[in-house]
């Protein structure tokens, strides 16, 4: 009580912009964008708690023998259109994107191995898109760990696997729709579970449930099915097909989606990057000054907390709204004439201080799982060479998938790619407790993903790497340069049944928690992806046409 009493009396600034964003992720850049776009002549603020703008989108940089190389700490990739018409459509064609892409060659000349183009494609869109190493750990009749190369290939013929387990998988694999249910069967799996869609109608076994759950790195398979549909984890692609062809187009930066963040902020604020070529955007050192600059129609504000906004008055009748922010330990008040919530349900439903319960109620319903992203770099990936892929798979042990890139060209310097000059390999560890009721755990997985040590994690890590490459050459004291843990407690969204179209008559908690709330809009997608966030903060700034 005491300190919603001190928020609530902090005095005016005398700042008052047309809209202020909360969120510097791609849910609130989109919502700048679209806000820039719609009012040239308007003001906007963007406040953010981090130093850097970008949400999940942000690098881990090394240096490295003399060479500058980067890993993503959690938004990967994206998809190059396929067509002219797609290409105008997207939003790399309005922040003025490259058209085209170079990647770097091996330097020894060798193609024997794939490599992918993005973090992720190996994983969700098809493993023909890298060379893929399953590794199979070995048991006290079996002797050591074994690596298959590309399972898949041959429908599972040479996996260590019992005929029956290989069955199901190729059940699940060969009955993945090619598009999206109709409304009829959207509903219909929306209110069911991943885990009674899988079981009852594909007769998947508990161990490829396993799988794909572990696949699709949220906490369990009490999700909804619809939110399931794609099923990850499972290849469906045979080598030709359009998924391959998507995999192609599914490319990262060397940072991430660090690069897109940096494109949306060039487009506000010119002055934030040097120039207007891919490495004055990528590489250049961002001007953290003109972000927040005296008299600019649009500012960015970084280490900036909201903790409360509310309506001037009643809701109904107001004609603006209070947003109350922490900035280097001092609290200061400005005022919109609309307010755009571009952060997380988790956050979102805690400082809206005049949010009716019931829409309180409908965020309560987003849950979230926990992710950890490890991003190691490497002197070399010798071991990789000799085992011959660059994508890796497993079933037991400290996470399930990691994968090094063919990197992308950002400038004409040097960029290194031999098995004996330095790169990241990117890892992903899901947190998971499946046996708990859904809503328990994404609090109860945020607790151990907090609770555990780096230290701990990091031995871990090394653990696993020295039983799957050590046989190989690897030498984790020798090879590893350096190791980030990227530890995000809401990394994915867990839909529960009915969280998309309802159910039992009650409205879809989606659509509810998306509703704008007086001159309040908020930017909730229930997508985990870049360009959903980005798209749900244009509509929030739609929403605000009656307030400006």
């Amino acid at each position: 009580k005491s300190f919603g009493d001190r928020v609530s009396k902090v005095p005016a600034s005398g700042e008052s912009y047309d809209v202020v964003i909360i969120g510097g992720g791609f849910n609130g850049l989109g919502a700048l964008h679209e806000f820039q776009k719609r009012y040239p002549k308007g003001t906007c603020l963007l406040l953010d708690n981090q130093a850097v703008f970008g949400g999940y989108a942000k690098p881990n940089e090394f240096d490295v023998s003399g060479f500058r190389i980067a890993g993503p700490q959690a938004s990967l990739n994206f998809v190059l259109p396929g067509t002219p018409a797609e290409r105008a459509a997207s939003y790399l064609e309005e922040l003025g994107l490259p058209q085209t892409f170079s990647f770097a060659d091996r330097e020894d000349g060798n193609r024997a191995i794939r490599f992918a183009r993005s973090t992720s494609a190996p994983l969700y869109l098809g493993e023909q898109s890298a060379s893929m190493g399953y590794f199979f750990e070995g048991t006290q009749s079996s002797g050591p760990g074994q690596w298959v190369k590309d399972i898949w290939d041959g429908d599972l013929a040479r996996a260590p696997w019992p005929e029956s387990l290989k069955a199901s998988f190729l059940r699940i694999r060969d009955h993945k729709q090619r598009g999206k249910p109709d409304a009829i069967e959207s509903a219909r799996l929306d209110r069911m579970t991943f885990a009674d869609f899988a079981v009852r109608e594909l007769q998947a076994t508990p161990e490829v449930l396993k799988f794909i759950t572990q696949g699709m790195c949220v906490t369990g398979p009490q999700i909804s099915a619809y939110a399931a549909r794609s099923l990850p984890g499972v290849d469906r692609h045979p080598a030709g097909s359009a998924g391959a062809l998507l995999a192609d187009r599914f490319v990262s930066f060397p940072a991430g989606n660090a690069t897109l963040a940096r494109y949306f902020v060039k487009s506000a604020i010119p002055d934030a990057f040097p120039g207007t070529d891919l490495r004055s955007i990528a590489a250049a050192t961002i001007d953290f000054a003109a972000l927040d600059k005296a008299g600019a129609q649009s500012r960015i504000r970084l280490e900036a907390t909201a903790l409360r906004v509310a309506h001037v008055g009643d809701p109904a009748r107001s004609e603006g709204v209070d947003i109350v922010y922490e900035r280097g330990g001092k609290l200061a008040r400005v005022r919109a004439k609309g307010v755009v919530l571009g952060i997380g349900s988790w956050v979102a439903k805690h400082i809206v201080a005049d949010l009716p319960d019931e829409r309180r109620a409908a965020l309560d319903q987003f849950l979230y799982a926990p992710m950890l992203m490890i991003n190691v770099a490497l002197r070399n990936w010798r071991f990789l060479d000799r085992l011959g892929f660059s994508a890796t798979r497993w079933f037991d042990g400290f996470g399930f998938y990691c994968n090094i890139r063919q990197p992308m060209r950002i400038d004409c310097q040097a960029t290194p790619f031999h098995p004996d000059k330095p790169i990241v390999m990117t890892f992903y560890v899901p947190i998971q407790k499946p046996g708990l009721p859904l809503e328990a755990q994404g609090p109860a997985s945020r607790t151990e993903l907090f609770a555990t040590s780096y230290a701990d994690y990091e031995r871990q890590l090394v653990s696993q790497m020295q039983r799957m490459f050590g046989p190989d050459g690897f030498n984790a004291r020798r090879d590893i340069a350096g190791i980030v843990l990227n530890r995000w407690g809401h990394a994915f969204v867990t839909p529960p049944p009915g969280f998309f179209f309802g159910k039992g008559g009650a409205p879809a908690p989606l659509k509810r928690a998306a509703e704008p709330w007086g001159r309040m809009a908020f930017g909730q997608s229930g997508l985990d992806d870049w360009s959903g966030a980005a798209r749900a903060g244009k509509r929030a700034v739609a929403e605000l046409a009656h307030a400006l």
